[in-house]
């Protein structure tokens, strides 16, 4: 875990400071376990890598389980990462509508929280790329993901300031105002109760911080088509659904700089429980996939 990092972690509901206990290397965390200060256990730390999520709520579930679902999907644990970094950096060049993108979040600078990173990396490898010198924590609910992004790391010598950390972000265990910059790839889209993560994505943002988000969602135009009673059986399940990403970020408090929409995708009722109630009256359902860049108000 690098220097800029290590005094950020706090309890995840009271928010009380959490102190290091264990080896260093480096000024680097290496093994031990981060207590508050009646030396309460809240996370173990391993390989430089603080857990904050119990192994029965991790979202991969068990090693046996993650072995099994990447033979399913014919890939291998070891070559995964290293495949996936490569398939991001492919046709990565000034000329790539993702360019500008990533080129702002790097001007941002400062402390930097990748959402979600999973297998695939989310925006890290580019920014990485960008700016090898980047000061940037990855976040997975996953711990199997941040092992191997940081054994990949660490067996190729990349990138000196990244660290990672596990833990749910709709509960960051981290102190308030103290990013300058949070992104998403697809990360927010794969959180059940994501408008409780861009509640925790803007306390945690600097006040002129910024949001970066490359993510979809239920199209509201589709949405407000179903009866009435649909939608209000939907909302009580999932209470952000069909206000949009920018009607969630102007709720919480952001301040919205760009919105632009990249896509539009029909939902399979075959994958999709939505879709599949929209099939019942004739009604095709949608994914918006957009990019977002919010400012936290000073």
């Amino acid at each position: 875990m690098h220097l800029s990092f290590q005094n950020l972690f706090v309890t995840p509901i009271e928010r009380r400071p959490l102190h290091y206990i264990g080896e260093m290397k480096g000024g680097h965390w290496t093994s031990g376990c981060l207590v508050d200060e009646d030396d309460i256990r809240y996370a173990d730390v391993k390989d430089g890598i603080p857990s904050f999520v119990r192994p029965e709520d991790d979202g991969w579930g068990t090693d046996a389980q993650v072995e099994s679902l990447l033979t399913e999907h014919g890939v291998r644990r070891d070559t995964l990462i290293s495949q996936n970094w490569k398939a991001s950096l492919q046709d990565w060049s000034p000329a790539s509508d993702r360019y500008a993108w990533i080129q702002r979040i790097v001007k941002q600078g400062g402390l930097i929280l990748e959402i979600a990173c999973g297998p695939g990396g989310g925006f890290m490898p580019l920014i990485l790329d960008m700016d090898p010198n980047a000061t940037l924590l990855a976040n997975d609910i996953g711990l199997w993901i941040l092992v191997e992004w940081k054994k990949f790391n660490d067996q190729n010598h990349l990138w000196k300031n990244a660290s990672f950390a596990q833990f749910d972000v709709k509960g960051c265990p981290l102190r308030s105002d103290c990013f300058d910059c949070v992104d998403s790839s697809g990360g927010f889209s794969n959180i059940e109760g994501s408008h409780l993560a861009l509640a925790e994505a803007y306390r945690i943002l600097k006040p002129d911080g910024r949001l970066f988000m490359a993510d979809a969602d239920v199209d509201p135009s589709s949405f407000k088509q179903l009866p009435d009673a649909e939608q209000e059986a939907w909302l009580k399940r999932f209470p952000q659904q069909g206000k949009g990403y920018e009607g969630i970020l102007v709720e919480t408090g952001f301040e919205l700089l760009q919105i632009e929409q990249t896509g539009k995708i029909l939902l399979n009722p075959h994958e999709s429980t939505l879709a599949k109630i929209g099939v019942k009256y004739g009604i095709r359902m949608y994914l918006r996939e957009y990019r977002i860049e919010a400012r936290k108000p000073v």
